[in-house]
């Protein structure tokens, strides 16, 4: 049984390693940063378990078994916010902050136990096959760091799993989140089992967690079902406050943000994966846009009829008598983009036009930060109509 949970271990770190090297071969974006930590902290917390099942004494048990809580402190807590950002849907800021706090002041306790608060007892074990191990009671503070470290994490993370599946209708999508909810729920299951005592010499909750974080990681990005590119674009443009709507190849609604919800006041009517066709006088009101020289954030996959919205938008404006100046990101070198930000015949540097930013998603997270900062700071949007659109997948 020791050989075949060594092994396990070996495997779960090789499959650690595997969704490393599919992280680390992207575009940095910050959702993206945020799963190389969560494994990272899973291969700390697996080496220090490897370790532990090959102590040769108690004192090299206790040390393997503090390199592995110390690994896993905020994994299950990174997974929570990355599942809220996956679902599309808001986190939970101040409260996942406070158990980060809660979690962070307990872990002191980790290497400093006194009193009995961590660690009740610690004994040294011998199996009926004859290998060792160590047996640990806990005390109270691990049980507040069990609550704040694993289990409300994972909760939330099922609710929010659960509450997806609710409101998106789309096939393909609840195929997704049954998927990564039910990978999601086998560390829970093995946790329980362990703390129930189904298990008394091995605790296979680390390589567990490794496994399922991992074929998280193998099924997200391997799949393509969520660019962190296109997820950074539109990040940086819900800033601006713009209404975003995004559709699929068949027009259907795929997600849209507060500032779409209070244009297209039916859109919350509306289940998500519905044809946009069935929200009530919805031409009628895309064209309420018009009313306002706020900027305007066309969204969705290609051949969805991007360019005609924005024609749509443009031919009704107060400003169709001027100049509709359209600029492809996807097609602007490093002269193009430094005449366009620094040039004193720049298009950002007219005045009552339409200027058209097609692909934003085609840009670097730092060329996205230089053209909303130029657009910021040279008062662009008070003297000119701009409209953007991103390519969603």
């Amino acid at each position: 049984m020791l050989t075949f949970v060594i092994a396990l271990e070996w495997i779960g770190i090789l499959l650690i390693f595997t969704a490393l090297l599919l992280l680390l071969n992207g575009d940095g974006a910050r959702e993206q940063k945020l799963l190389i930590f969560i494994m990272c902290g899973s291969m700390v917390q697996n080496v220090g378990y490897l370790l532990e099942l090959l102590a040769p004494n108690v004192e090299a048990a206790m040390t393997a078994v503090t390199v592995e809580n110390v690994g896993s402190a905020f994994v299950p807590l990174c997974y929570c916010w990355f599942i809220y950002i996956y679902c599309y849907q808001t986190p939970p800021k101040m409260f996942l902050r406070i158990l980060g706090v809660i979690s962070f002041f307990v872990l002191p306790t980790i290497f400093l136990d006194r009193y009995g608060l961590f660690y009740r007892d610690v004994q040294w074990m011998t199996a009926a096959d004859g290998h060792h191990y160590v047996s640990i009671s806990y005390g109270p503070l691990y049980v507040v760091f069990l609550m704040s470290r694993i289990l409300i994490p994972f909760v939330l993370c099922m609710h929010t799993l659960i509450r997806a599946i609710r409101l998106r209708s789309g096939q393909k999508i609840n195929r997704q989140y049954w998927t990564i909810l039910a990978i999601s729920s086998l560390p829970v299951l093995v946790l329980a089992a362990y703390v129930l005592k189904f298990m008394k010499s091995f605790d296979l909750t680390p390589v567990t967690l490794a496994i399922a974080m991992s074929m998280v990681v193998i099924v997200v990005w391997s799949r393509r079902n969520y660019d962190f590119r296109h997820l950074a674009a539109e990040k940086v443009l819900e800033n601006l406050g713009d209404g975003i709507i995004s559709l699929d190849d068949l027009n259907r609604l795929v997600s849209y943000n507060r500032a779409a919800a209070r244009i297209f006041t039916n859109l919350p009517a509306h289940k998500l994966g519905e044809n946009i066709q069935t929200v009530r006088d919805f031409r009628e009101e895309i064209l309420r846009i018009n009313q306002s020289r706020a900027p305007v954030m066309v969204t969705g996959e290609d051949g969805t009829g991007k360019e005609s919205m924005v024609g749509a938008l443009y031919m009704r404006s107060v400003l169709r008598n001027n100049p509709l100046v359209s600029i492809n990101c996807s097609l602007l070198n490093d002269k193009s983009w430094s005449f366009l930000l620094e040039h004193h015949s720049s298009p950002l540097a007219d005045e009552g036009n339409t200027l058209y930013f097609a692909s934003v998603d085609s840009l670097s997270r730092e060329r996205h930060s230089q053209l909303l900062a130029a657009i910021s700071e040279m008062e662009v949007c008070r003297r000119n109509r701009v409209i953007f659109s991103c390519v969603c997948q």
